[in-house]
């Protein structure tokens, strides 16, 4: 009887101690780790890192409470290996099963890649770089060789780069996107945005393509919006007289720097962007305009300005002779 008592005994001992040791587990299926920290954790799972070594991490943010419960639960939902790298935000108040959720599905934290209008490709490629989005030299190589796959997101024939294309907004991506992916959605907003309005335009004798160009030195011309139809209205003025557009900004697109004020052998360098050289415009857009400089020129204002000098200040003194024209300039 007494031998009974004992088996009965070690029976209970053994499981309570497997209770006890099981807990932590149960826990981590059943609760977060601290239902009221909603504070998102930065967590960087790096490539080729397994289940193991993701538990091990999360539980030492604190994001989870046991690293056992967290590779338990993974192998018996079929889930081991299939857990994506990147950077993730967590916080310790979430589930078990959302905190997994979001390694399967790659639901990653988002950079905000902002392109103001006017930026050229190089420099839209050196901020995503620095953001982590993606590399310089991968996006810029898209950019001057595309593909006929990333040319056919723009609604009409384009012959050059993608230069002009590519939509100044606010675009959301994660790190270390390809990329294919980040011009792409820029390409898409595009046609989005402007597309439609571009291929329907009746009111002025340019092609889709070079509405673009033009919207693109319009848009580096000026800094006030009210000043953009003017603008292009004087270009267009230009174009109609056969007169070389002598745009500033199309010499500062070829120079390894921007410059205050270009010199008079700047204005000689021997590039087809050169609009002091050259009849007519560029053979592509020199930056990425936005939507308000794209419409200035499909609707240009209707004047008889042939010239215009800066202020110094963003804004632009407007001039029908170049007898005017030389006036403005000697007054600033």
């Amino acid at each position: 009887m007494q031998g009974k008592n004992n088996i009965a005994k070690a029976a209970i001992f053994v499981a309570l101690a497997a209770a006890v040791l099981a807990w932590p587990v149960t826990v981590g299926f059943i609760m977060p780790a601290d239902p009221k920290d909603t504070e998102p954790r930065a967590v960087m799972i790096q490539k080729g890192t397994g289940t193991s070594g993701i538990a091990g991490m999360l539980e030492h943010e604190g994001i989870i409470s046991s690293e056992a419960a967290f590779k338990i639960y993974v192998k018996l939902t079929g889930k081991d290996g299939k857990l994506k790298y990147g950077n993730y935000e967590m916080a310790p108040s979430e589930t078990l099963w959302q905190i997994v959720l979001k390694l399967e599905k790659g639901i990653q934290k988002t950079i905000k890649l902002t392109v103001p209008e006017g930026y050229t490709a190089k420099q839209i490629a050196a901020r995503a770089e620095s953001l982590g989005i993606t590399a310089y030299d991968d996006f810029m190589e898209l950019v001057e060789k595309p593909t006929e796959e990333l040319k056919r997101l723009i609604p009409f024939e384009v012959s050059g780069s993608l230069e002009g294309f590519l939509f100044p907004d606010t675009y959301d991506f994660t790190a270390d996107t390809d990329a294919k992916t980040v011009i792409s959605n820029m390409l898409r907003n595009f046609a989005d945005k402007v597309g439609e309005e571009i291929s329907s335009n009746l009111k002025v004798d340019l092609k889709p393509e070079q509405v673009v160009i033009l919207a693109s030195i319009v848009e580096k011309e000026t800094l006030l919006q009210s000043e953009l139809p003017i603008v292009a209205g004087v270009f267009m003025n230009r174009l109609r007289k056969s007169m070389a557009l002598q745009s500033c900004s199309t010499v500062q697109y070829v120079l390894p720097q921007p410059k205050p004020v270009l010199s008079k052998e700047d204005t000689l360098i021997d590039s087809p962007y050169n609009t002091y050289l050259i009849q007519g415009l560029p053979p592509g857009a020199i930056s990425n305009p936005g939507k308000s400089a794209i419409e200035a020129v499909l609707e240009p204002a209707v004047h008889n300005y042939l010239y215009f000098v800066s202020n110094g200040d963003g804004t632009q003194t407007f001039s029908r002779t170049y007898a005017e024209h030389l006036r403005a300039k000697q007054s600033k």
